[in-house]
């Protein structure tokens, strides 16, 4: 008699067991983990031996690609800390080949927007730039802060002021000798108009080596401030 409530106890709790495991894998899943997207897919896998099913889900970054019915198409690309690497692209802003003078107008509209650190486009940033104007655009080069400027002169006097102090009290002495240390670069982003097929702006990062720092803030900064400039100069063509 105890043996048989053994097993009863052992086939209830078995039982109960296997019912919610079946109530788990015929639970319907949302409708979002099928539903067919560009950027989410959904995959699953089957175990042979206990019957369950395992769903993953995940999202893939693609470029956009041009299509007949677009204008314009843009993207943004995988960042890669080295020198040329593409940021960002727009494409389609001409709805054909791009004339010399189209390239021209965006290229001056660029270097007027972007011409000075002083410019509402570059106001925003928390790293402050210098710019260099290219036949195809321009580079905005980052820089130190002022205040890292400001010590370095400070401490560079301060060594020079000691320095003179020892000379004079050893007329003998032979001043140190001076290392040059390799200046640092600070990165930037270049602005490159091209014109085939049609007129593009293309974004790389330049001034780049290999202890350079990414200053992603800024650079996402900048690409904003561009795009909204593209589209200011779009609008004045298509009003022409």
């Amino acid at each position: 008699m105890k043996m048989n409530n053994i097993n009863m106890h052992s086939f209830l709790w078995f039982t109960t067991r296997l019912c919610m495991v079946q109530a788990f894998v015929t639970t319907p899943r949302p409708s979002s983990l099928w539903s067919t997207t560009t950027a989410t897919t959904t995959s699953t896998t089957t175990s042979p031996l206990m019957g369950w099913t395992t769903y993953a889900t995940g999202v893939i970054q693609t470029r956009r690609t041009p299509s007949s019915h677009c204008f314009m198409t843009s993207s943004k690309i995988d960042v890669e800390e080295e020198e040329g690497t593409e940021l960002w692209r727009m494409g389609r802003l001409s709805k054909t080949v791009a004339t010399p003078s189209q390239v021209e107008s965006l290229v001056v509209y660029l270097q007027t927007v972007f011409g000075s650190s002083d410019t509402d486009a570059l106001k925003k940033l928390t790293t402050p730039v210098k710019v260099q104007t290219t036949p195809q655009g321009l580079r905005l080069l980052f820089v130190p802060n002022e205040p890292s400027y400001r010590d370095n002169n400070n401490n560079n006097k301060k060594e020079d002021d000691d320095w003179g102090a020892n000379a004079n009290a050893n007329a003998n002495a032979n001043p140190p000798k001076e290392t040059k240390k390799k200046k640092k670069k600070q990165g930037g982003v270049e602005f490159q108009v091209e014109s085939s097929p049609q007129l593009t702006v293309i974004v790389r990062r330049c001034n780049m080596d290999d202890d350079t720092m990414i200053r992603e803030m800024s650079e996402e900064t900048i690409l904003s401030q561009l795009q909204n400039s593209i589209q200011v100069w779009k609008k004045e063509q298509n009003s022409r």
